[in-house]
C-alpha cells in the first residue's frame, strides 16, 4: 500500500512531510500560484475542485465555471505529471441539477486520469442526496468510462447514519474496483469526519484488512504538520 497526504494550498506543510509520505494529493484551486510543485520530490495526484470553490458538474448553471475548473486540474497534473485527477460529480443542491446533467459533463472530459469520487458528508447526505450509493455511482462510471476513488469516511457516514453495518458498505463499493481512496479520522459521538486518528471510532484494522494490498490512500486528516506526521506513523503500523 502507498500513503499519501493531502494538501490544499500549503508548501511548507508539503515540504514537512514529504519524506515521510509516498505521494501528495493536491487541491488544483484556480488563481493560486502553483511554482513551488518543482520542488515536490515525490509524486502528486491531483483533486478538481468542488461545491464548496463554486462548481457542480451536475448543475446546468455553472458549466463554464466546471469547464475551468477541470482543465486548471488538468493543466496542474500536466505540469505534476499526476496520475489520477480527482473530480466529485457533484450534489443535487438545487432544481437545476441533476445526474444525467454530470454524466454528460464528464463524458466530455476525454482524459483518462480523470477518476469519480463517492459523496457525501453529512451535510449532503440530508441536504443534496446524490451519488451516494455504489448502485447510484456504478452507471455514472460506466457511462462516463472513468475510474472511481473510494472516500472510506464518505461511506461510513452514510452507513452511520442510516444504522448499517459500515463494513458490509464499504465492501460493496470494493466490488467497484475502487483504483484510490481517502481515509481520515471519523467520530460517531459527536459527529465528525476526516480527523487525526488518536480521535477516531473507527476499526483501522478492519478496513485495512479488506483493502488491495496495492492500495493508494490520501489520508484526509488535519492540517497539522506535527499530527499529520503522527497519523502517517501510525498508519504505517498497519502496513508492516
Amino acid at each position: 500500500m502507498k500513503i499519501g497526504i493531502k494538501a490544499f494550498y500549503d508548501w511548507p506543510f508539503i515540504e514537512s512531510l514529504q519524506d515521510k509520505a509516498d505521494f501528495v494529493e493536491l487541491m488544483a484551486i484556480e488563481g493560486k500560484d502553483y511554482s513551488f510543485v518543482k520542488n515536490i520530490k515525490i509524486p502528486v495526484v491531483i483533486h478538481a475542485t468542488y461545491t464548496s470553490f463554486g462548481v457542480n458538474p451536475s448543475d446546468s448553471k455553472k458549466e463554464a465555471a466546471n469547464v475551468r475548473a477541470i482543465n486548471f486540474a488538468i493543466d496542474l497534473a500536466n505540469e505534476t505529471n499526476a496520475k489520477k485527477i480527482i473530480v466529485h460529480p457533484g450534489p443535487l443542491e438545487n432544481s437545476d441539477c441533476n445526474m444525467e446533467i454530470a454524466e454528460n459533463f464528464l463524458k466530455k472530459i476525454k482524459d483518462r486520469r480523470v477518476i469519480l469520487e463517492n459523496h457525501a458528508d453529512q451535510r449532503d447526505i440530508f441536504l443534496n442526496p446524490s451519488f451516494i450509493l455504489p448502485e447510484e455511482i456504478k452507471p455514472v462510471l460506466d457511462k462516463t468510462e472513468k475510474g472511481f476513488c473510494l472516500d472510506i469516511n464518505h461511506a461510513i457516514s452514510y452507513a452511520f447514519i442510516e444504522k448499517i453495518d459500515y463494513m458490509d458498505f464499504l465492501k460493496k463499493f470494493l466490488e467497484l474496483n475502487p483504483v484510490h481512496f481517502h481515509l481520515g479520522g471519523q467520530r460517531f459521538k459527536p459527529y465528525a469526519e476526516h480527523l487525526d486518528f488518536i480521535n477516531s471510532d473507527i476499526d483501522l484494522k478492519k478496513i485495512f484488512s479488506i483493502l488491495p494490498k496495492d492500495a493508494e490512500i490520501t489520508l484526509e486528516v488535519t492540517e497539522d504538520i506535527k499530527k499529520t506526521e503522527k497519523d502517517l506513523d501510525f498508519i504505517r503500523k498497519f502496513l508492516r
